[in-house]
């Protein structure tokens, strides 16, 4: 058991290294994290919005606050590479701690390995340092509780409390119906039949307890239409994660899940469907999860990874992968391998990568500006925001961000049709009022070019991450 234990380890030391050696926090974490440290410096939650100057005195959803206030601190106790480090953590954790549930116990260490490859393989392009990671590993704590041999009670109170610290770190626990749903559904048909021992009670109370959850945030009521608006411009925008996985634009995304699919049907040719009711529905459920939301392939890869596993057990012949004779250590040993494979693959990824951070961010522009412009108003691409909100001085403000659902949908077409150069410079002063624009070269050409032919308007930075303009 040890054995099997150390490889689980040494394997996920290998995905933290690939977890950590990736770029660097995804940029609106900046504004997450500004946000935090507003949250620990006032002792209170933020709830009016400190960054837009459109949106003066507007009200500021609480979404994510643990998560924020949580990264502020790992900041101040070690910069942004602490709280990679935590989120590489939190990532490889959910796969293994799927790897260890008691679905598993009687699956050769062959098969879950290889399930966890693949799921490591789905879930990494999508990994970059933000709040959803809290939710990759909730989800995972969850379905370990639900498979576990603890008492009913127990089960529940680590459910309830799972829901309840998921929905604030990251409000995407409706996440978790996808997985009670079909185990509660496949063990009610089961008891029903005469083929299960009890009703599966656990199940259906961490369905209530999700229902309840959901207006267990400061945001209250109000979550839903949040998460609503989010989801529907993020759809109108074309924030491709929000789309299914067919979509042209994802084939880097998709490209693992579909082999994972095929590799599902494969094996389930091979044991000709003869798989358990709880195993095909949470298939069944995953798979389309995770085809119909580019996004919701992360939770997915976690929910399939013991599915796939006890699949691959049953189709292999006994005598193949067995590995009945792997050495066995002391638990002190097990677990001195364990932590310092994990730290030697921190310390490499970190030592091939020193400047994850910077290397993505337009850092310089920033610089050039905060020379020019000690305070103002910036029109900035939305990408950008998050770093000049953490990298300037308190007296910048941008206009737009990606902050999708504290702005109208009025106000979101009026600021495309300016990105994309289809406003006059005059009319943009006129309502708008900017000081500075801050500008992606690969994504704003259109107003880009109308800046350099105004008058009234000095480019003194420009690079192949940004072009920044400020009044002459």
């Amino acid at each position: 058991m040890k054995a099997r234990y150390l490889l689980i380890s040494l394997l996920a030391s290998f995905m933290l290294f690939g977890a950590h050696s990736r770029r660097g926090p995804d940029v609106d974490m900046h504004w997450q994290l500004r946000l935090g440290q507003m949250i620990l410096e006032r002792g209170q939650l933020v709830t009016v919005d400190p960054f837009s100057f459109a949106t003066t005195g507007r009200r500021l959803p609480t979404l994510s606050w643990l998560a924020q206030a949580n990264a502020a601190l790992l900041y101040q106790l070690g910069s942004w590479e602490l709280v990679k480090i935590v989120d590489s953590l939190l990532f490889v954790g959910a796969l293994v701690i799927v790897s260890f549930s008691r679905w598993l116990q009687n699956v050769r260490i062959f098969a879950v390995l290889v399930a966890m490859s693949l799921s490591y393989v789905i879930m990494l392009p999508h990994n970059s340092v933000r709040p959803q990671t809290y939710a990759f590993f909730c989800f995972a704590v969850l379905l370990w509780l639900l498979t576990s041999d603890l008492g009913d009670w127990t089960k529940l109170l680590g459910c309830a409390a799972t829901l309840l610290l998921w929905q604030n770190l990251h409000a995407s626990n409706t996440v978790a119906a996808f997985l009670l749903v079909p185990l509660f559904l496949s063990q009610a048909v089961l008891w029903w039949r005469g083929q299960a021992p009890g009703f599966p009670r656990v199940e259906l109370g961490a369905l209530v307890i999700l229902a309840g959850s959901q207006f267990a945030t400061p945001e209250g009521f109000g979550l839903q239409q949040v998460q609503w608006t989010t989801a529907r411009l993020a759809t109108m925008r074309g924030a491709t994660e929000w789309f299914p996985l067919w979509h042209p634009g994802l084939q880097d995304f998709a490209w693992p899940f579909w082999v994972g699919l095929v590799g599902s049907i494969v094996l389930l040719v091979r044991l000709q469907f003869r798989v358990s009711l709880p195993e095909f529905a949470l298939f069944l459920m995953m798979t389309a999860m995770g085809i119909a939301v580019c996004r919701l392939s992360v939770f997915a890869a976690l929910g399939l990874l013991p599915v796939w596993a006890r699949w691959l057990e049953r189709a292999l012949s006994p005598e193949w992968f067995a590995w009945r004779d792997l050495p066995e250590f002391s638990w002190p040993t097990t677990v001195a391998i364990s932590v310092g494979s994990a730290a030697l693959a921190l310390a490499a990824s970190w030592s091939l990568r020193p400047d994850f951070y910077a290397h993505h961010l337009p850092l310089p522009g920033i610089e050039a500006l905060k020379r020019r412009l000690p305070e103002g108003r910036i029109v900035a691409e939305t990408g950008w925001c998050g770093p000049l909100l953490f990298h300037g001085p308190p007296g910048w403000k941008v206009w737009m961000d990606n902050r999708l659902y504290l702005f109208t949908d009025d106000e979101w077409r009026f600021f495309e049709e300016v990105m994309a150069g289809r406003v006059p410079v005059r009319q943009i002063e006129e309502r708008v009022h900017p000081d500075a624009f801050f500008l992606d070269p690969k994504i704003d050409l259109g107003l880009i070019e109308l800046l350099k032919a105004d008058a009234n308007w000095e480019c003194i930075f420009a690079d192949h991450r940004s072009v920044v303009f400020v009044r002459r």
